[in-house]
């Protein structure tokens, strides 16, 4: 199984072990009655906030080593957490008007998924970045990270299909299927 595979994978789990734990703190402080006059309440708001770092800490530990983790982009992903209380508790303010045990819950849940969606903004690879790392991959003596099955030219980064250097032109599953080592066969499987 690939890396990328893999951590597909483990992000699909992130949302029903998060669940889980959200519950069970939710249970445990209701039962408990640690908060005895605001049980619900507070029960709310610390399965929020359990459950908060531990969707933040395995989200950056499934994707850790596959974001380029630049100054610019840790201040970005920390503005994004922030901006996403932000919203989230206004909203979930809103919500409690109407009833005031679910405006917690939303708002304990809404934060750390406005947060995920951001990430996924922010960690995104710029063209740079993807130009400098195809590079990269070229003076390590990789070969052309996308040659042409014609004639070999690298086609790394242009935005169609058409070789600039013989003018073929290929469907997108032409070009994978002709690619040299396991990549075509990690593709069939």
């Amino acid at each position: 199984m690939s890396r990328l595979i893999a951590s597909i994978l483990l992000s699909v789990l992130l949302f029903p072990l998060a669940g889980i734990l959200y519950l069970i703190t939710f249970f445990v402080c209701v039962e408990m009655r640690w908060f005895a006059r605001y049980r619900d309440d507070a029960g709310f708001l610390v399965a929020g906030l359990i459950t908060a770092p531990f969707v933040a800490w395995y989200w950056i530990a499934v994707w850790r080593k596959t974001v380029n983790w630049t100054p610019a982009r840790v201040s970005r992903t920390r503005t994004a957490a922030a901006l996403a209380v932000g919203v989230a508790l206004p909203v979930g303010a809103l919500t409690g008007m109407l009833e005031r045990d679910f405006g917690f819950f939303i708002a304990t849940v809404l934060a750390p998924l406005l947060w995920l969606m951001a990430t996924v903004l922010v960690w995104r690879e710029t063209n740079a970045e993807r130009s400098a790392r195809l590079r990269l991959q070229n003076r390590r003596g990789d070969g052309p990270a996308v040659p042409c099955p014609t004639c070999g030219y690298d086609m790394t980064g242009l935005k169609g299909t058409r070789c600039p250097e013989c003018g073929c032109e290929f469907t997108v599953d032409e070009i994978l299927a002709s690619q040299p080592g396991r990549a075509a066969v990690e593709l069939e499987r």
